[in-house]
């Protein structure tokens, strides 16, 4: 742990920071003893599907990830490597109190524009049908790189994201990293068929805001939205039987 005043070891590591952070630091160095990286790749190397690799032998996707899980925690990754001695990442994670997260969670959010994201076309036709019946606007989405353009283009038009888990190229996890690097401020709700201990740390730290079983979808999804009354109950009824 790197604290603000050990001077010595902030000297060694505050390039790792831009602007005047405060506070106590974890850090983490991973090293190898490998080929290096030229400067040519080290430019690039943080860039969505930029490989090195054969055709189908990478996605190109890892450090992209793990930049945006990164910032998504308001760290910092820096890599250090010269050609034929070895690679060593740094990562540096603010500690920060859990409190900070609870205060968001509590806070009364109120959704505008809703992006939905799945690759299951029964799913997102029932997507459809219940955001449609909604107060909100809606679009949806059958890959997280349509999520990821629309973003680029209008990343502060959309209130909340809303990912299925498992997809093609990312899985939501990953897809809410990168959106976070976009727009921090957007709520992010991740639906899965897993169980929702598999997701604690990524609630406790901020990475998601929200975890959906996709049992429970509907009526979350319903009461996240404000969506209350009879009339309501209905429609929920309608969009339950488009999940069936």
């Amino acid at each position: 742990m790197i604290k603000s005043r050990d001077k010595e070891a902030w000297g060694k590591f505050s390039q790792d920071f831009s602007g005047d952070f405060q506070g106590d630091w974890a850090v983490l160095t991973v090293s190898d003893t490998g080929s290096g990286i030229s400067r040519e790749a080290l430019d690039k190397i943080f860039e969505p599907f930029y490989t090195t690799k054969r055709s189908g032998k990478g996605t190109g996707l890892g450090l992209s990830v793990v930049r945006n899980a990164m910032e998504a925690v308001k760290g910092r990754i820096r890599i250090e490597s010269k050609v034929g001695e070895g690679t060593s990442f740094i990562l540096s994670f603010p500690l920060m109190d859990p409190s900070a997260f609870e205060d968001r969670k509590q806070e009364k959010r109120v959704f505008h524009k809703v992006l939905a994201v799945d690759d299951d076309p029964k799913v997102l036709k029932a997507l459809e049908v219940m955001l449609k019946n909604s107060s909100v606007k809606a679009e949806c989405c059958n890959h997280p790189a349509a999520v990821l353009s629309l973003l680029q283009k209008h990343k502060n038009e959309y209130d909340m994201i809303l990912t299925d888990y498992q997809m093609p190229s990312v899985n939501g996890l990953e897809l809410a990293a990168m959106v976070r690097r976009l727009n921090p401020q957007i709520y992010l709700v991740l639906m899965s068929g897993l169980e929702d201990f598999r997701f604690d740390w990524h609630l406790k730290n901020g990475i998601i805001d929200e975890f959906i079983p996709k049992t429970e979808l509907w009526d979350k999804l319903r009461k996240l939205l404000g969506r209350e009354g009879k009339e309501e109950q209905r429609a929920s009824a309608r969009e339950r039987s488009q999940w069936s």
